[in-house]
């Protein structure tokens, strides 16, 4: 699906939430999120790597659909946020 790295700041406690959501057609029609809180070394600066394995099962009528999944990060005591490897793979049963 996709790789987030989080990048902590120096403080000594984190949490995170990433939420992906699949949307066909520009509506959304489902979602997950993945949430994360911990503690570290004060002062340090650390690199969390979240990859999740996410399945979605959708019965989409005749013709072309547009899917697209957005992903978004919110947090305390958080850097940054790093998007890598994307992918979205589609079977299709006739």
């Amino acid at each position: 699906m996709a790789e987030v790295d989080i990048i902590i700041g120096p403080a000594t406690t984190f949490e995170y939430s990433i939420i992906f959501t699949l949307y066909k057609n520009n509506g959304a029609i489902a979602q997950v999120s993945v949430d994360s809180q911990d503690e570290k070394s004060a002062g340090s600066v650390r690199v969390y790597g979240d990859i999740p394995n996410l399945t979605w099962v959708d019965t989409p009528g005749a013709g072309t659909q547009t899917y697209e999944v957005r992903i978004n990060v919110t947090g305390t005591n958080l850097l940054a946020a790093n998007v890598n490897t994307r992918a979205l793979n589609a079977v299709i049963f006739d």
